[in-house]
């Protein structure tokens, strides 16, 4: 899982050079408030049953996978008739009339899509990680190529929506497939059902705050700002978030587990939270630091200026995104400790709160908008993710200070360290050049590993252990069962 997470984030930063080069800020722009709307009503399209199934073991997936697949077709059904309606309120809501239809393609999708939970339950209760693994990569690829080839052809904001078809296709008959279940052919029991909702509403509840959170920037910023706006800004945010994704994915496989096995051991679980706080303050902010650190000679090199007015900003919001990981981290161990309703209400609330912040920020004016914009937000995914995390903290039993600084102490030490690294070559007048850029990248590796180990060894060690950890799990599940 941890090789496929690395290949999916490699490929899909590849893929963004490519389309930052075809396409224009307004198609990304169209593609964020597109994807916005779809996200938020697609985590209700299953009502939750997807995280349900994927706690139950074999036996309870055997005896319940019809009223599951039951109930996701319902579901899945109104909320696609929902946002069929809604692309053409949201066509008239922002001025765009192109929105309708990007609308209604991720529609046609949600159906399809949703149908594939049940057969994808069964290969993660069967611990058949390899098909997984193998599915990511292949709908990775799908999506990443059509969408290039799309892009190359003319198509515009339409290659960013259309391979979402592609991609929902390819899911339903790789899963059924390799399952080759035929969850449709149990019947349907109204009651069971109904206990099926109430079994997962929470973990619905909780998908939908996700989503909240991940989505509601983009459409607030599109009530205040221009779609070129909100295009530079999604650009932004999509290449900082790109080293998020791979180090939360890594670490998911590694955090709820073992946080599920301890129980209310407070040792185990002090040990536990910080290795997984360890993990993340140095790799985590090594990698997003990192990006802060070369965009501007990426973007020289890759772009020549075209994305120019997405540089600061991407530095600006890389110095908040380790916090936004940290809380994540946070939330996922107490997700794995039962918790579903608390994560779900403090990560709608943050979410509210996003929100409120892009709709203040996008009133100023000027050139410099999204910089604004993301500065604001930067600011408050910071706040409010230390928060969150000490309130997740507080829940589990943890010291909260002492978790904190788990996180702050190595946190600070990289950034300082890659502030001394951009001071310097500023001073040196480095020119901008693959040469300069591999120079720059071993001196702030080799400066910031060296600190970790020499002032803080047992951070190291700690990250080292979490890494074998992570790595032997997968390559076990792997390994242990052959693929169909």
């Amino acid at each position: 899982m941890m090789f496929s997470s690395l290949c999916l984030a490699v490929l899909s930063f590849a893929a963004q050079c490519v389309l930052g080069w075809l396409l224009v800020r307004e198609d990304f722009g169209l593609f964020a408030l597109a994807a916005g709307m779809a996200t938020m009503l697609q985590v209700m399209r299953d009502g939750g049953v997807s995280l349900w199934l994927a706690r139950q073991t074999p036996e309870e997936l055997k005896e319940n996978q019809s009223e599951a697949f039951w109930l996701i077709v319902i579901t899945a059904l109104s909320v696609t008739g929902a946002l069929a309606c809604l692309g053409p309120v949201a066509a008239v809501v922002y001025d765009q009339p192109e929105l309708r239809n990007l609308v209604w393609i991720l529609a046609s999708s949600m159906l399809i899509d949703a149908v594939s939970i049940v057969p994808e339950a069964h290969l993660q209760v069967h611990f058949r990680f390899r098909s997984l693994s193998t599915l990511r990569i292949l709908c990775g690829l799908t999506r990443h190529v059509s969408a290039i080839a799309l892009a190359a052809s003319g198509w515009g904001a339409y290659s960013l929506v259309i391979p979402v078809v592609f991609m929902a296709l390819l899911r339903f008959s790789f899963t059924f497939g390799v399952t080759g279940i035929r969850p449709w052919k149990g019947g349907f029991d109204l009651a069971r059902c109904r206990n099926a909702f109430r079994q997962s509403r929470w973990a619905m509840m909780g998908a939908l705050a996700y989503a909240l959170l991940g989505q509601i920037d983009y459409l607030m910023l599109g009530f205040v700002a221009s779609v070129s706006v909100v295009g530079v800004y999604f650009f932004a945010y999509q290449i900082c978030y790109q080293p998020v994704m791979l180090v939360a994915q890594s670490i998911r496989g590694v955090i709820i587990p073992t946080f599920a096995r301890i129980g209310g051991d407070p040792q185990r679980g002090l040990r536990a939270s910080a290795r997984g706080i360890r993990f993340i303050a140095v790799l985590g902010t090594l990698s997003i630091v990192y990006v802060a650190l070369c965009i501007g000679y990426v973007e020289n090199l890759i772009w020549h200026g075209k994305w120019a007015d997405a540089v600061l900003p991407v530095q600006i919001i890389s110095l908040a995104m380790p916090i936004h990981l940290l809380a994540d981290v946070a939330a996922m161990m107490a997700q794995s400790r039962g918790k579903f309703r608390t994560v779900a209400t403090v990560i709608a609330l943050r979410g509210l709160g996003l929100g409120a912040a892009v709709l203040a920020s996008g009133w100023a004016g000027g050139a410099d908008k999204a910089t604004i914009v993301a500065a604001i937000v930067a600011m408050y995914l910071g706040s409010s993710g230390l928060v969150g995390s000490a309130y997740f903290f507080h829940s589990l039993g943890l010291p909260v200070k002492t978790s904190i600084m788990e996180f702050i102490v190595p946190f600070t030490s990289i950034v300082f360290i890659a502030l001394a690294i951009l001071l310097g070559a500023k001073q040196l007048q480095l020119g901008i050049t693959l040469e300069n850029l591999a120079f720059f990248t071993l001196a702030y590796l080799v400066a910031s590993i060296c600190a970790i180990w020499f002032i803080l060894p047992n951070y190291a060690q700690e990250v080292l252990q979490t890494v074998r950890q992570a790595i032997g799990m997968s390559e076990t599940n792997s390994s242990s069962i052959s693929p169909r």
